[in-house]
């Protein structure tokens, strides 16, 4: 991708989530998008097959900052994983929720989850686990986000990641891991 490419994907993408915060993500265009971003039709589809597309790369640029973010935490442990993941979605409140109300949100919802999953074996703490155990604990966090991103995100990320680190004790499904292989 050349760098005049890599810019128009940017102001695209800038433009759309200046757009989610203001609208509802089924009421916004193509069009609409084009001109908040001061692009043509033909450039957006040179870039994008249509907003369902960007949606899901956007969701994906957000998912990748956020392993980022992930990978660049000194103490890596559920409190840390879950506080982070629910400090950097909320940055994203606004087109988040606007794109939950949408026909796309089953899709979302399972676009947070698979990439979370997928990434999780470049976290030391999920190493340990069950292939399954990412998936179980990504699921249910990131139902509990939507939930609390809807009702306004009152509680602050860390008392999220409080109570959720308390909730899914994987340290639990771990040690009862132990026991069976034990009783093997």
């Amino acid at each position: 991708m050349n760098e005049k490419e890599n810019l128009t994907q940017k102001y695209i993408y800038t433009a759309f989530l200046q757009l989610l915060e203001k609208k509802h993500y089924d009421s916004i265009s193509v069009c609409e998008i084009c001109t908040k971003a001061g692009v043509s039709r033909m450039s957006f589809y040179r870039n994008f097959e249509s907003k369902e597309d960007l949606a899901f790369k956007g969701i994906k640029q957000i998912m990748c900052g956020i392993e980022s973010t992930f990978k660049n935490l000194k103490v890596i442990n559920k409190f840390t994983i879950i506080q982070e993941f629910f400090q950097a979605a909320k940055k994203y409140k606004a087109a988040i929720i606007s794109l939950q109300n949408s026909q796309i949100e089953k899709t979302l919802k399972e676009i947070v989850v698979q990439e979370l999953s997928e990434n999780a074996h470049n976290i030391d703490y999920f190493n340990k686990t069950s292939k399954y155990i990412p998936l179980l604990y990504f699921s249910a966090i990131t139902s509990v986000l939507f939930m609390w991103l809807k009702q306004d995100a009152v509680e602050s990320p860390e008392d999220m990641a409080r109570m959720l680190s308390s909730a899914l004790n994987i340290d639990f499904l771990e040690q009862n891991k132990q026991t069976t292989d034990e009783l093997d």
